[in-house]
């Protein structure tokens, strides 16, 4: 039997929510690098390791306001 989770940490499929994230960036800066901007002098490979940083960070913002609100 699956136990409920307790908090509001445990109540979000981090990795879900993180592929998602991650997968907008990408289309996003995979537009914009074929529009001809900044993004365009960077090749795939650096475009998915800057999609995988801004996501690690908006998952790390998301965890401080989780434990802001938890505090409270």
């Amino acid at each position: 039997m699956k136990t409920k989770p307790k908090n509001a940490a445990g109540k979000r499929n981090h990795t879900r929510i993180a592929f998602e994230i991650r997968n907008a960036l990408l289309i996003r800066f995979k537009d914009l690098s074929d529009i001809g901007s900044l993004l365009s002098v960077f090749n795939d490979a650096e475009i998915a390791s800057l999609a995988e940083r801004a996501m690690s960070a908006i998952m790390h913002c998301e965890k401080i306001m989780i434990s802001l609100k938890r505090s409270k």
